[in-house]
């Protein structure tokens, strides 16, 4: 299954998988993030809502999903599944797949700017909101080079680094 790692609630990893097709008929008991790294395909929904990806992208399989997978071209994903209580509300109805490309793979998206003397400054950026259901958050964040002081989180994050290098440091 490509599992890298798993902590408490949470496992990431990778996959590849050649073209085609399977039904995905069982309600998904975790919601699942991916981004794909090479390839084509489409997830759709139970009501027939079709999903396509391609590299560059990134899915959101949320908690209670099931429909189809259609690999067209052969895929390389990068993944994060997030075991989590059920959310009052998100599963009625159909539960639909989201799909968004990175920020930084449409050229019309305006990057930030770069902050002179953001090594000791707050840097720019932009960020993106793509999916929030209760504990669960997906988004992007574009920021320009810098340092800033992260107050501390009541949840753990994980996040994929599309372009660039960044050190995360102790306080001490």
């Amino acid at each position: 299954d490509g599992r890298a790692t798993q902590w408490s609630g949470a496992s990431v990893g990778s996959w590849a998988c050649t073209p085609g097709g399977w039904n995905s008929p069982k309600l998904r008991p975790t919601t699942e993030t991916f981004l794909v790294l090479e390839g084509e395909g489409c997830v759709t929904d139970a009501d027939g809502m079709a999903h396509p990806f391609g590299a560059g992208d990134v899915v959101v399989l949320p908690k209670h999903w099931c429909g189809r997978w259609d690999i067209t071209l052969q895929i390389h994903k990068l993944w994060v599944v997030h075991d989590h209580p059920d959310v009052a509300g998100a599963a009625d109805g159909v539960v639909r797949a989201v799909v968004a490309p990175l920020p930084g793979f449409e050229p019309q998206v305006q990057r930030p700017p770069i902050v002179k003397g953001a090594l000791h400054e707050a840097p720019a950026n932009v960020a993106q909101t793509i999916y929030d259901v209760g504990a669960t958050r997906v988004g992007f964040l574009s920021c320009s080079p810098g340092s800033f002081v992260i107050a501390e989180r009541s949840k753990a994050e994980c996040f994929f680094v599309a372009n660039g290098v960044f050190f995360l440091t102790n306080l001490d």
